[in-house]
């Protein structure tokens, strides 16, 4: 099952909140990213609009797609040794 996972950090204020992002498939994470500065009247609908305007900046898709596969890969090498 893919899900999609906001998490605020509450380091915004009532206008503007800053969001920690998972993409999963069951309980693998896939992608991870950060949200920052989403515009709270816009609701979810504009929260989602902000996750897919990162997912196409490719810089941005690339950063958090390595570190996901570091994290990943430590994780393996902890439970294998």
């Amino acid at each position: 099952m893919l899900s999609i996972r906001f998490v605020n950090d509450k380091s915004g204020d009532k206008n503007i909140g800053n969001y920690s992002v998972g993409v999963f498939v069951n309980d693998t994470r896939i992608w991870a990213g950060r949200i920052v500065g989403h515009k709270r009247e816009s609701g979810w609908r504009g929260l989602v609009n902000k996750l897919v305007e990162v997912m196409h900046n490719p810089d941005r898709f690339e950063k958090y797609w390595k570190m996901v596969e570091e994290e990943r890969k430590a994780r393996k090498d902890r439970l294998c040794p």
